[in-house]
């Protein structure tokens, strides 16, 4: 096991930084994992409440449709298979919802090209991690992190697509009530059937 100051140590020179000392699934694993929490009424990360426990039993059952359902767009299949070798290192939770929405996404486009591995770290493990991937000081999940075969950050992606960050942001600012903002946003995700997402990974990766 690594001690924790020795993995803060990687961040001071971003060259020495080697994300096999996290520990990491594939999606298939992430996803029996998944369905394990949903079984048993159980959620990873240290938050063990019984909102977060339901919210993963419904981010399983949404997982499961999207991954039946994800169309990727041509212009996306296209900038995919161009794509150099690279690892999609994605911090989440199981209980994130915004991570229901879009991870099914990812891993479908990563389908198109062997050279690009999906590999999902919990973030309540590694806290370090999402301290130096932080969105506007906020611990936001999911976040994606690409990291090219000589160890080099790509590019980084999330909490949510762009579009629908600017649309989030500002009406949980303005709002008393943030649950109705919340049901707001997964309806928002409903119709725009992951076209944000992947206008997101077509600007990266062309």
């Amino acid at each position: 096991m690594i001690n924790i100051q020795v993995r803060i140590s990687f961040f001071a020179d971003y060259s020495i930084m080697n994300w096999k000392n996290y520990k990491s699934y594939t999606y298939g694993e992430y996803m029996d994992m998944m369905e394990n929490y949903a079984d048993t009424y159980t959620t990873s990360g240290n938050d063990q409440s019984d909102s977060h426990k339901r919210f993963t039993k419904i981010n399983y059952a949404r997982m499961k449709r999207l991954n039946k359902q994800a169309a990727i767009r041509p212009e996306l299949k296209e900038a995919v298979i161009k794509a150099p070798a690279q690892t999609w290192y994605i911090i989440t939770e199981s209980w994130c919802g915004d991570a229901a929405q879009n991870v099914p996404y990812i891993a479908a486009m990563a389908l198109l090209n062997s050279n690009i591995e999906v590999r999902l770290i919990f973030r309540d493990q590694y806290p370090e991690l999402i301290k130096k991937y932080h969105t506007n000081g906020a611990y936001s999940i999911p976040k994606l992190i690409s990291i090219d075969k000589n160890g080099d950050e790509l590019f980084v992606w999330g909490p949510r697509p762009e579009s629908i960050q600017k649309w989030y942001i500002p009406k949980l600012k303005e709002a008393e009530d943030k649950k109705p903002v919340q049901q707001e946003l997964h309806t928002l995700y409903a119709h725009n059937k992951g076209e944000d997402i992947q206008a997101d990974f077509i600007e990266r990766l062309t």
